[in-house]
């Protein structure tokens, strides 16, 4: 569907979904020239979780990432969503240590769509390795709003990793999610990858609320 996608690009572009100005002739993201100079050159690094190898974010919510991103899902535009987890699996790709496996963390479905497996995708396309929802979803209760310690104690009660029906669990993982606000979901869908007989878990947000100062992300 991508020759599709530049047809529909070139002859009705949308206007960029970060700020809403032209959107620069390019198949990545379709931002404008100016938000697309503001994004990260590289990914940045993020303090580790518990039993986490590797974590990283590719931008930060409060820039023109995070707002084409909430664009993307309060309109619920799954193309747009893949568009990003395109472009997403090119900053990825020559800098992740090798992964079995792409784990998208699932989303609350708040706006109908659910942007962490659209995001996934593509990733798991170019890695060329299998996208396998592994972590099931118990608890609908959004997090917003929610002290951090909160949050930790939710997040804890909300994901789980069923017992796998003669499928052995992939040795290393990507474990893919839209937002990183406390980290305590990603930790949370850790401890449960883990406890299920994953070894190796590598975190990948696409953004970061509060991003930290820190150098970028080097492997």
């Amino acid at each position: 569907m991508q020759w599709l996608d530049l047809t529909l690009d070139l002859f009705f572009p949308e206007p960029c979904p970060a700020c809403g100005g032209v959107p620069a002739r390019t198949v990545s993201l379709s931002l404008c020239a100016s938000c697309l100079a503001r994004l990260w050159s590289l990914p940045r690094a993020l303090p580790l979780g518990p039993g986490q190898c590797t974590a990283v974010a590719l931008g930060a919510y409060e820039g023109p990432l995070g707002r084409a991103l909430l664009h993307a899902k309060s309109g619920a535009h799954p193309r747009m969503l893949h568009r990003m987890g395109q472009w997403a699996a090119e900053q990825l790709h020559l800098r992740l240590p090798p992964v079995d496996a792409v784990v998208p963390v699932p989303s609350s479905m708040a706006r109908g769509i659910d942007s962490a497996w659209h995001l996934a995708a593509p990733v798991a396309h170019r890695l060329d390795v299998p996208l396998r929802p592994l972590i099931q979803r118990v608890s609908v209760q959004g997090q917003r709003g929610q002290t951090a310690s909160l949050r930790r104690l939710r997040a804890a009660q909300a994901y789980r990793v069923p017992a796998p029906q003669g499928a052995t669990p992939p040795e290393r993982v990507l474990l893919l999610d839209d937002v990183r606000t406390t980290g305590s979901t990603l930790d949370a869908c850790t401890q449960e990858l883990l406890g299920a007989g994953v070894r190796r878990v590598h975190v990948v947000t696409l953004t970061v609320a509060r991003a930290p100062e820190s150098s970028p992300w080097s492997t």
